[in-house]
């Protein structure tokens, strides 16, 4: 089994998670498709009663987030690879890779990225950078009790 960094973005023109999770090779041995293997993504969520409020608080926890992760490539003097498709949070979440919003908002994200992808995981970030306690707490709240029981 070979295994690789899969993001399910159309206009990435990599594989969708879906048509890996989807492949014959998992019928060809005879496994039934309720016994797939876990198949998840990474991402990075905020969330605030209002998405003006997350997306304020993510843009400045990512600011020092971003500094932190490139470091060690400024302090040497090495090339930054592209890590991130945008330079902001908000440009990341432009592109629909990252959150900051409501609750409701949160919902249909996860749900956009279940459907297109097949995903059965997800796992998220969602205290980060310089975010406060208070702000994390906020943001955890707001997702175990607003979000997540929508998907269970």
């Amino acid at each position: 089994m070979r295994f690789g960094i899969i993001d399910h973005n159309d206009d990435t023109g990599r594989p969708h998670v879906r048509q890996i999770a989807e492949k014959a090779e998992w019928a060809s041995l005879g496994r039934p498709a309720a016994s797939r293997p876990v198949l998840g993504i990474t991402r990075n969520m905020v969330l605030a009663p209002t998405s003006e409020e997350a997306m304020k608080i993510a843009n400045r926890a990512f600011a020092r987030f971003k500094e932190s992760l490139y470091y060690l490539w400024k302090k040497y003097d090495l090339p930054i690879p592209p890590v991130f498709p945008a330079e902001t949070f908000e440009g990341i979440h432009a592109t629909g890779h990252f959150y900051a919003g409501d609750p409701a908002g949160a919902r249909d994200w996860v749900a956009r990225h279940r459907d297109l992808g097949g995903i059965n995981y997800m796992a998220l970030e969602t205290c980060f950078g310089d975010m406060t306690l208070q702000e994390a707490l906020w943001s955890a709240e707001l997702l175990a009790t607003e979000v997540i029981p929508h998907f269970a």
